[in-house]
């Protein structure tokens, strides 16, 4: 085979080897993306479970105070502003999710 010959098949090797670094490239990125949605999940997911047992404790002390009006008002706004924060932790966690999604 002369030098002529083989130089298409060089030319080619190295737009393979172009392609595959590309790809590599790529996929690192889209890795490095996934690795910081799981780390924002885990740390929506600890903060959904932290509202909850908030709200769950709201609740358990407006059962308790029912004699106190006052007592039990301000816990009421304290539960509104918990559930609201719930409410907009799962949004996160659902858009967090299917962002996640599509990547995989």
């Amino acid at each position: 085979m002369t030098q002529d010959e083989c130089r298409p098949s060089a030319y080619k090797h190295r737009s393979e080897e172009a392609d595959v670094d590309t790809k590599l490239s790529r996929l690192c990125e889209q890795d490095k993306v996934v690795q910081a949605l799981e780390q924002k999940l885990q740390q929506l997911h600890k903060e959904k479970y932290t509202l909850e047992q908030a709200l769950l404790s709201a609740s358990q002390e407006i059962e308790m105070n029912t004699d106190n009006p006052a007592a039990v008002q301000n816990v009421v706004i304290q539960r509104d502003e918990l559930q609201n924060g719930l409410l907009s932790t799962c949004r996160e966690v659902s858009r967090a999710t299917t962002v996640r999604i599509a990547f995989l």
